[in-house]
């Protein structure tokens, strides 16, 4: 828990003896499994943003190298919430959550009020909606389809 890679893990929202949701919800492709891996980087604080990589680049200051930032630290949290590089990115995958949602209407406002929050609410459920209780409640009551989508 002290570790600070690990500030995106929160343990206490699952269980030892099942795997993690997200390795279920990747079911037995390989596109998912690979889409696993890259998040489970991220949650582990091991995904190589160009704050990680300062460590053996030409980047010592792990600065984001995107054209459109200027000297700021390129972390997970840059490139996931602010980086106006990735805005594009950013606004599709927020019109997929909520167009797809329109199943579970619970979920589609969740996401919503999820996208108005605070970065560290946002980048919980970006990176593991699963340790959230308000997701954890909407797949008790509405099955796999929350995983899914989120």
């Amino acid at each position: 828990m002290p570790l600070p890679s690990l500030s995106h893990f929160n343990p206490i929202m699952h269980s030892l003896v099942a795997p993690h949701h997200m390795w279920e919800a990747a079911g037995s492709n390989a596109y998912g499994a690979n889409k696993t891996t890259v998040l489970a980087r991220m949650i582990s604080g091991r995904y190589r943003t160009d704050s990680l990589c300062r460590y053996w680049s030409d980047n010592p200051q792990g600065y984001c190298l995107a054209s459109t930032c200027n000297q700021t630290v390129g972390d997970l949290e840059h490139m996931l919430l602010q980086c106006p590089a990735f805005q594009l990115v950013r606004n599709t995958i927020t019109e997929m959550w909520l167009k797809r949602s329109t199943t579970v209407p619970d979920l589609q406002s969740l996401v919503l009020q999820v996208m108005a929050s605070s970065a560290k609410k946002r980048m919980c459920f970006i990176l593991d909606p699963t340790s959230m209780p308000d997701i954890v409640g909407l797949y008790q009551k509405h099955g796999m389809a929350v995983l899914d989508i989120v």
